[in-house]
């Protein structure tokens, strides 16, 4: 094995040891253990092996063996065998976790508010409007309705037949899902009522992004399904920090409603969801720099047009109803 350490890992010193971050879970390393990977950090690189770690950063091979296998349990290792050594060429691999760095700094690290909201942390503690919760379920449950024909057009546009492949297995487990959340809707507000509102149109725009990354070509879609799906690695939501606790407690919506949106939100963590974009990564060989810096400006186009949505969907359902989104 020739390990890299995953570009999101994040490092910051305490109590005169190093703490190591990664999808919201922390590794703490001792004094001692911290110089240990002060030494060894450069060379995670997927460019040395075992007896090279240890000859070049000058560390016995049972230390190394240990911190090797605790930053392994930790999830921060990847196998870097086959990254590219070229600075203007990543191995299909190597972009995806380069890519994964910017999704892990906009969920789990510093972000500012072009590109995220905590519109879900208030729901959770109760600080919005009634028609807000509303309007929020709705319009969410209008995105996933459409997930169906983005991944349509991912499959029509996936290039070759292994790539096909995944989106169609990914379209099976989705294709449902949306359908199933709008049908708990209709048990709460009038279908009439509900198939005629108008979406927002922030909502109107995140759909169109979404349908555009899909008919870019796999890769574009990819990224968007980075954002979106959450990996067993994630953590769970905390109390004051989660929607559905808060709908339960804050708000006076149908349990079964909030039940089939929590379901969904947490069967992406539970399938392993999170990482079915690398197998779409893995179809390709190589990736030239400029398509890398490309797929990142979709990305974090796509987390500021989903804040950009949360922002107009608060500001207009804390002074409207989401019956007004029915013409007259």
């Amino acid at each position: 094995m020739k390990p890299a350490l995953k570009p999101a890992v994040r490092q910051s010193t305490r109590n005169g040891g190093l703490q190591l971050s990664y999808r919201g879970q922390q590794l703490a390393l001792q004094p001692t253990e911290a110089s240990l990977f002060a030494r060894l950090a450069p060379l995670l690189d997927g460019r040395h092996d075992a007896a090279a770690l240890s000859r070049t950063a000058d560390i016995d091979p049972s230390d190394l063996d240990w911190q090797l296998a605790q930053l392994e349990a930790a999830h921060l290792l990847v196998e870097g065998e086959g990254w590219s050594p070229q600075p203007d060429l990543y191995s299909a691999e190597q972009a995806f976790w380069v890519l994964e760095a910017d999704v892990c700094r906009v969920k789990f690290g510093e972000a500012d508010d072009r590109l995220r909201n905590d519109l879900e942390v208030r729901i959770a503690r109760g600080e919005v409007a009634q028609t807000v919760a509303e309007g929020w379920l709705v319009e969410l449950g209008y995105l996933l309705r459409q997930v169906p024909q983005e991944l349509s057009l991912a499959v029509a546009t996936a290039g070759d037949e292994a790539t096909r492949a995944h989106y169609v297995e990914f379209f099976k487990e989705e294709c449902d899902h949306g359908q199933m959340m709008y049908d708990k809707l209709k048990d709460w507000i009038a279908p009439e009522r509900l198939l005629a509102m108008r979406p927002l149109p922030s909502t109107l725009a995140v759909l169109n992004m979404y349908r555009a990354l899909a008919s870019d070509g796999p890769l574009s879609y990819a990224v968007a399904l980075m954002r979106d799906e959450s990996t067993p690695l994630d953590p769970a939501p905390a109390p004051e920090t989660d929607p559905y606790a808060g709908l339960r407690t804050h708000y006076q919506v149908p349990a079964p409603v909030v039940d089939i949106f929590e379901w969904h939100a947490h069967l992406d963590r539970d399938c392993e969801h999170g990482f079915f974009p690398l197998e779409i990564f893995r179809q390709q060989r190589w990736i030239d720099r400029r398509t890398v810096q490309a797929l990142r400006q979709r990305l974090l186009s796509l987390f500021e047009t989903h804040a950009m949505w949360r922002r107009e969907l608060a500001n207009y359902f804390a002074t409207h109803s989401v019956h007004e989104r029915v013409p007259a």
